[in-house]
């Protein structure tokens, strides 16, 4: 999960799935990634990347983040990619 509002595909050789969720973890939109190409969503707060073929979960659903790993917390938000 990133605190992005867009991700891309450049340099990439497979598709992946996105979601992108607003502050309070509900899904705003869903789509496929494809190589060379940008997913974004101005109204974003996180951007959620899953492997092609894994079920996307549906617009309007609120879904919850559970830490399992090191992290770092920055104002606020858990950055992954950092």
């Amino acid at each position: 999960m990133l605190a992005a509002r867009s991700v891309h595909g450049f340099g990439m050789r497979e598709s992946l799935g996105v979601v992108s969720l607003d502050a309070a973890g509900r899904v705003r939109r869903v789509g496929v990634l494809r190589p060379g190409r940008l997913f974004w969503d101005r109204g974003a707060c996180w951007v959620i990347e899953l492997p092609t073929g894994r079920p996307l979960p549906p617009p309007g659903m609120v879904l919850r983040a559970v830490s399992y790993g090191p992290y770092r917390r920055d104002q606020g938000r858990v950055c992954w990619h950092t």
